[in-house]
C-alpha cells in the first residue's frame, strides 16, 4: 500500500490540488475524497476485514492439519 501510494496517489492527490481553484483553506484538503476513495478503501475497509476474515481460516487449516476439522466444525455450528 506504501508503494502504491508513492508511485500514484501522491501524483494523484497533486494533480487533483492544482486543478481545485474554486476553495482555499482547509476545505480543499476535505474534497480530495475524490482522488483517494479507491486507496482509503483498502486501507481502511478490505485489509481489516481480510486480518477478521484470515482468523478462522488460520484455524480451519491448523485444525486441518491435525486430523481435527470435525471439532472446529462441531464448535462452531
Amino acid at each position: 500500500m506504501m508503494l502504491y501510494k508513492q508511485k500514484r496517489l501522491d501524483g494523484r492527490i497533486s494533480a487533483y490540488r492544482a486543478k481545485i481553484t474554486y476553495v482555499t483553506g482547509p476545505a480543499k484538503e476535505q474534497l480530495m475524497f475524490a482522488a483517494t476513495w479507491f486507496y482509503d478503501l483498502v486501507r481502511e475497509v478490505l485489509l481489516p476485514l481480510l486480518a477478521l476474515v484470515s482468523i478462522p481460516a488460520c484455524i480451519y487449516w491448523a485444525l486441518d492439519i491435525f486430523e481435527f476439522n470435525d471439532l472446529y466444525l462441531t464448535t462452531s455450528s
